[in-house]
């Protein structure tokens, strides 16, 4: 099944950026990819970042 790319290139290329520098994301896995499968790395990316941190939330509470 092939996934259609929604994100631009830059905005997929800031995003990495972002991944790295911000959140000290490993983004090496990420290299070499383009278009729909770079794109799938960024979901499955952000999704465990979003869970991570959430996490990270409930446990202060």
């Amino acid at each position: 099944m092939s996934i259609k790319q929604v994100r631009s290139e830059e905005e997929m290329r800031i995003t990495l950026q972002t991944l790295t520098l911000q959140f000290g994301a490993d983004t090496t896995p990420a290299r070499g990819l383009c278009g729909s499968e770079l794109e799938a790395w960024l979901n499955q990316a952000e999704d465990e970042l979003f869970d991570q941190l959430f996490s990270r939330l409930n446990a202060q509470y």
